[in-house]
């Protein structure tokens, strides 16, 4: 059984731009005054498989290995098991439970909190009051990777395509493939970035701000490269068009648009002492944060030819 495969890409911005699908080539955006990530053909390519014309496209093809450090930072989200009211720092139960005032300072490698909305403190009756759901995150607390409650403690940072738009190319057909897109990070993407990548970019940013994403988009480009060894670019949240015109030939056909993402996902380990002080003595639990997807400028287009 013989089959072929091609690979391209292209990028624009309400524009068309044409590029062989038997080569890979990247363009960078162009959004007006918003410094974007400097994509090259550094980046490892979606592989097409003839499983791809039977199967259909997987949602997402990794590529690359996974790399797992030890965080610099290691945040973790608190949820309490009953409706609670947050008023100066002060935890209101709503059943029959005497209120606590929030306080980790004498927990050694402690260093502050994060409120849901992303604002960063050293205190929460700092915050403004907050009615909080059973089981939802109140807020979160940072400590330094090297504390004694949070050793053993590892981040890692995954990489892949991840299927935007496919379709079916009968043949002598050219296809165009349209699709409206975005990439970087807006103020809660970029709020859950910094809780899951183990980085400095969990402290003193306050991500509800306005513009905060802007200020965000350097720091994180620096302290993600230095945690794990590789260029990994943030950008501010930008809306483009992508086209890609698939050239015709004499076989049936199935194309694809992916983008390049990079994936973060901490990996805490908590010590049994700050596990069961926080569920004694708050009534709380501790809980890893969800992972973040950084969505890149990097497109590519997929292209596989029915098996014979």
């Amino acid at each position: 059984m013989k089959f072929s495969k091609k690979i391209g890409v292209t990028l624009a911005i309400t524009a068309m731009l044409v590029s062989n699908v038997a080569s890979f080539n990247s363009f960078a955006a162009e959004p007006v005054s918003v410094p974007i990530a400097n994509v090259d053909n550094s980046k490892p390519l979606p592989e097409a498989k003839s499983e791809y014309y039977n199967n259909g496209f997987p949602n997402r093809i990794s590529v690359g290995q996974q790399k797992t450090v030890a965080p610099e930072y290691v945040v973790l989200d608190v949820t309490f098991n009953q409706t609670v009211d947050l008023n100066d720092g002060v935890i209101n139960y709503s059943q029959n439970s005497s209120p606590w005032t929030v306080n980790f300072y004498n927990i050694p490698g402690f260093i502050g909190y994060i409120s849901a909305d992303g604002v960063s403190t050293d205190n929460l009756s700092k915050l403004a009051d907050k009615h909080v759901p059973a089981n939802e995150t109140a807020f979160s607390v940072v400590f330094k990777g090297d504390s004694p409650h949070v050793a053993g403690s590892l981040v890692q940072n995954y990489s892949y395509w991840k299927k935007i738009i496919s379709s079916n190319v009968s043949p002598t057909s050219n296809t165009t493939l349209v699709q409206s897109q975005r990439y970087g990070v807006n103020n809660s993407e970029a709020l859950s970035l910094a809780k899951s990548s183990g980085t400095s970019l969990s402290i003193g940013t306050d991500f509800s701000a306005s513009g905060a994403t802007g200020r965000f988009t350097y720091q994180s480009t620096q302290s993600l490269t230095r945690t794990f060894n590789k260029t990994i670019s943030v950008d501010e949240s930008t809306s483009i068009e992508i086209r890609h015109q698939f050239n015709s030939n004499d076989k049936n056909r199935r194309v694809a648009l992916y983008q390049y993402c990079e994936g973060f996902k901490t990996m805490p380990k908590v010590s049994p002492w700050l596990s069961t002080t926080i569920s004694k003595y708050y009534e709380a639990n501790l809980s890893t944060p969800n992972d973040s997807e950084l969505k890149t400028s990097a497109f590519a287009g997929v292209d596989v030819e029915q098996p014979q």
